[in-house]
C-alpha cells in the first residue's frame, strides 16, 4: 500500500493547492541510509540461497527494517513520521517475538488471491513469513491479517503496523506539499511588512 499512499498523498496535496516542486528526498536527514536499506533488500533477492545470504535472509530483511526505523526516528518532527514510526515499531516487535518472521494469515492470503505465497507459507518454506495460526502470544493481533481482496490491481495482506505506515506516508507527502505553499505565503507577508 506504500505506493498507493504516495499517490493518495500527492492527490490530496494537489487538491489543497500544494506543490511538488520543492519536494525532495534530500529534505530528509540521513536520506543516504535509504540506499543501504535498498541494498540489503536487493541483496536478499539477488543472492537468496547463496552464501553468505543463505539461511540469513530474514535477519537481513530485519536489518533493513531497522535502517528504515532509524531514518524515521531522526526525522520524527516531520508530519506523519510519528505514525510511520509507530507502525514500524509494531512490525519490528512482532518480528522479533516470532523468530524474525512476520506472522501472516493463510485465510487472508487466500482471500487476496495470493495462492503462491499461501502454499509457501503453509509448507513452512518462507524465510520471512510464518503462519499466523502458529502464533500463541499477543503479537498475533499485530500480524498480517488485513486482506486487500482479489480484484484490486495490487492484492496484498497488511498488518496494523502497515496501516499506520501507510497513513504516515499520506500525511508526510500531504504535509510536505502544503508546507511549501505556506512557506511561500509567509515569505510574501514578510516582504510586504518589511516595506512598511
Amino acid at each position: 500500500m506504500y505506493f498507493e499512499a504516495v499517490i493518495l498523498g500527492i492527490i490530496l496535496g494537489l487538491i489543497r493547492g500544494g506543490s511538488l516542486k520543492k519536494f525532495s528526498l534530500f529534505n530528509i536527514r540521513g536520506w543516504f541510509l535509504v540506499l543501504i536499506g535498498a541494498a540489503l533488500n536487493l541483496g536478499v533477492l539477488m543472492f537468496k540461497g547463496k552464501d553468505p545470504v543463505a539461511g540469513n535472509e530474514n535477519l537481513i530483511l530485519f536489518a533493513s527494517l531497522l535502517v528504515v526505523a532509524l531514518i524515521v526516528l531522526i526525522n520524527i518532527e516531520k508530519k506523519g513520521f510519528w505514525a510511520i514510526f509507530i507502525g514500524i515499531a509494531l512490525n519490528i516487535t512482532t518480528v522479533i517475538m516470532n523468530g524474525y518472521k512476520s506472522p501472516i494469515s493463510l485465510k487472508a492470503l487466500k482471500n487476496s488471491g495470493l495462492d503462491g505465497l499461501y502454499e509457501i507459507v503453509e509448507a513452512g518454506k518462507s524465510f520471512n513469513y510464518m503462519s499466523l495460526d502458529l502464533v500463541d502470544n499477543w503479537t498475533r493481533f499485530f500480524g498480517k491479517y488485513i486482506s486487500i481482496p482479489l480484484g484490486y490491481p495490487f492484492p496484498k495482506v497488511l498488518s496494523p503496523g502497515d496501516i499506520m505506515i501507510t497513513l504516515g506516508i499520506v500525511l508526510f507527502i500531504y504535509g510536505e506539499m502544503l508546507s511549501n505553499k505556506y512557506e511561500g505565503q509567509n515569505m510574501i507577508r514578510f516582504s510586504y511588512n518589511s516595506r512598511i
